[in-house]
Order: structure tokens, then C-alpha cells, then sequence
């Protein structure tokens, strides 16, 4: 039979206990302390004699046995589990469990062997389905896919059984390091965006993207558009030189995310779960970019710009710009909770107005009425 074990833990000295003497080890004599405990029979404890605590402390043996099972992920190689009250049954349950957990070793019949089998890339292909289902934004979706295909190639995690909280943390931390170009440049004073783009290695939207984020010059519309050398250099220094705390967050709460979903799904053992080893990172030490809030002038201005535009934007005339604008600004809603708005959802007749935003286009997943302000309703109710 394997060997179990009480676990010995310190509790007060009762009131009216008796001091006794006991053997220790070597033959030693030690202080003890003998009372009732709560099912009648009487307990022998040795005091404590660390110098705080002595005179006041007596170690008691844990009313449930423990064991040791083997656990390649422990410290040690194995993890102590808590068994019974009674020492047969505690031994007879250890057995089981190190029965178990060795079948579990060598990938012999237990309920997560096939899912093991699997490759990772299925599962997170049956999770992008499962977020589809949930009614998240085709966009986001499509991101959380990417990230969580990148970080699962980056750490060669190609089943269930790979999945390793230190190596998350180190890729996640290779991922802030800067790197160098692979190559130089090309002896180019202006480039196309196809061009641009395989110089970087970035795709051609990802390059576009970075030159509208920071506003970077180039010449030209269309086809005969250039980027001249220092819109390239500028975007390559930006691209090599690593992912902010912020970022690396993100591919770690997806990563978590995901986790806890394999969990739900009993595709992950509970006993695997690298979640509690994995921290994020803190975003004050490494801060890229200040966000702020436009002032009233700013905004005043912006609004008065785009009600005179005679631009027509993805079929909306300056004033139909002007008009979802305002009611960006006096409600707070995103982008998809403003796109979900018919007139039947404004009550401009209530008191106050107020419009509604339903559960499944409000984050927090819940109905939310948004009282309006005066001026915003004398805007809207044409």
C-alpha cells in the first residue's frame, strides 16, 4: 500500500488542558499538552517551542490523510492530494489515484486523451465558432483568432498536453523585446505600398494602417500614391520596436480566455490549467500613446467641419455625419450600438427622451435607456 500521511497543523492550547511529557524522536523528552478533542476521545499534542509561539501553540494531526500522486508539473514531481478520515480508505483511494495519474502519463484512457489528440488549431477553430455564436463582432473575432494562432505557433504548443504558463510568459516577453531589421532597406527614395510592404514584412493593410495611425506623409492618390523613405523608416522602427505591456496583455487574456473555455468544455484537465501561473504585465511602465478627451472647442469645431462637408462618406452626406456625430457625443455609445439605432428606438416624446440600446449591441449585455439632452433632441427629432 502507498504510504499516507496526517497533515500537522498548529492550533491555540484549550482551556484546562493537561501538560504532560512525551518520547520525541530520538528518545527525546518533550513538552506536550493532553485534552478532549470534538469527537470525545483524548489527544496527545506536542507544544510548539518556537520562541512566539511557545507555551501558547500545540501541533495537532489534520483530521483527513494525505498522499503523494505523480505529477510531472509539480515542483517535485508529485503534488500532495487530500484523501479520508479513515487510514484504509485513504490508502485504497491513493492507489487509485496513482493508478490514474500514471495511465494519465502515458496518454491511456482517460477523458481527456482524446481531446488531447486533437491539434490545437481545431480547438481554437471550434472556439472561434463558439464566440460567433455568441454574438461578437465579426472584427473582433477575427482578432482574437489571430492572436491566439500566433501565440500558440510562437510557443509550439500543438495539443492540449503542450499548454505551459513559462513558456507564454517568455514569448510574451520576447514579443516587448526590440528586434533588428532582417534586411536593410532598398536604395528607394519613394515606394509604392506593395513595395513598402515586403520591405517590412508586413502586409499591405497592416502597412496603410500605421501610416493613417501616426499620420505619416506620402504623395499621390490611388495607384500613383508614394511613401517617401522616412514614412518607411519611420514605420519600421515603430514595427521592430516590440509589443507594449499593453499589448502583450491582450494576447494574454485571450490566452486565458481560451483556457477557461477548454475547462467549460472538459477539453483541459482542471489539474493543467496554466492560468494561475500567468500574470499581465503593468502598463504604466511601458505607456506609448496619451489618449484624451477632445475639448468643446475641438468638438464644436468638428462638428461644424463635417455639417458643412459636401463629402459623402460611406453614403452618408456631411449632415447625416453631423447628426450621428451628436449622438455619439450625447449618448457614449460604440460603434456597433450606434449602427443598431431605428427610430424606433428613440423616445422623444418621454420624459426625459431617451433612446434604447438592446442587450445583445450593449457590452455589458444588458438593455440599457440613455436619457438625451434637450439640444440633442431638438437635433434629432427632425
Amino acid at each position: 500500500m502507498p504510504r499516507v500521511f496526517r497533515q500537522q497543523y498548529t492550533r491555540p492550547i484549550p482551556e484546562g488542558a493537561e501538560h504532560v511529557t512525551i518520547k520525541g524522536k530520538k528518545g527525546k523528552t518533550i513538552a506536550a499538552v493532553r485534552f478532549k478533542g470534538a469527537d470525545g476521545k483524548m489527544i496527545t499534542a506536542p507544544v510548539t517551542t518556537k520562541a512566539k509561539q511557545a507555551g501558547r501553540l500545540c501541533r495537532v494531526p489534520s483530521p483527513l490523510w494525505y498522499g503523494h500522486v505523480p505529477d510531472p508539473d509539480a515542483p517535485r514531481g508529485r503534488r500532495r492530494v487530500p484523501l479520508c478520515i479513515g487510514k484504509s480508505e485513504s490508502e485504497h483511494k491513493l492507489s487509485d489515484l496513482i493508478r490514474q495519474a500514471e495511465r494519465v502519463e502515458v496518454h491511456i484512457d482517460d477523458q481527456y486523451t482524446q481531446h488531447r489528440q486533437r491539434p490545437l488549431r481545431e480547438h481554437v477553430e471550434d472556439y472561434r465558432l463558439e464566440l460567433e455564436a455568441r454574438g461578437n463582432e465579426p472584427r473582433y473575432v477575427r482578432l482574437v483568432v489571430s492572436r491566439l494562432n500566433a501565440l500558440c505557433d510562437g510557443c509550439g504548443f500543438a495539443s492540449t498536453a503542450d499548454l505551459s504558463a513559462s513558456r507564454v510568459m517568455v514569448w510574451l516577453a520576447n514579443l516587448r523585446r526590440p528586434k533588428a531589421p532582417a534586411e536593410p532597406l532598398p536604395e528607394l527614395e519613394a515606394f509604392t505600398r506593395g513595395e513598402a510592404a515586403a520591405a517590412l514584412g508586413l502586409n499591405v493593410e497592416a502597412f496603410r494602417d500605421a501610416v493613417l495611425r501616426h499620420r505619416l506623409p506620402a504623395t499621390g492618390k490611388g495607384p500613383a500614391r508614394r511613401f517617401p523613405r522616412a514614412t518607411v523608416e519611420a514605420v519600421q522602427r515603430l514595427t521592430f520596436q516590440g509589443h507594449s505591456v499593453r499589448t502583450t496583455n491582450y494576447y494574454l487574456s485571450h490566452f486565458k480566455s481560451f483556457c477557461r473555455w477548454l475547462l467549460q468544455q472538459k477539453r483541459l484537465d482542471p489539474q493543467r490549467d496554466p492560468r494561475e501561473q500567468l500574470t499581465e504585465g503593468n502598463v504604466e511602465v511601458d505607456h506609448r500613446h496619451d489618449r484624451r478627451e477632445l475639448t468643446t472647442d475641438e468638438l464644436c469645431r468638428l462638428l461644424a467641419a463635417t455639417r458643412a462637408s459636401p463629402r459623402v462618406f460611406r453614403g452618408l452626406s456631411g449632415g447625416d455625419r453631423f447628426h450621428l456625430y451628436a449622438t455619439a457625443c450625447g449618448t457614449g455609445y460604440r460603434a456597433g450600438g450606434l449602427a443598431s439605432l431605428t427610430p424606433e428606438r428613440f423616445s422623444l416624446d418621454h420624459k426625459p427622451p431617451v433612446v434604447y440600446l438592446s442587450a445583445r449591441r450593449n457590452k455589458s449585455r444588458v438593455p440599457k435607456v440613455q436619457p438625451l439632452a434637450e439640444d440633442l433632441t431638438a437635433l434629432l427629432r427632425a
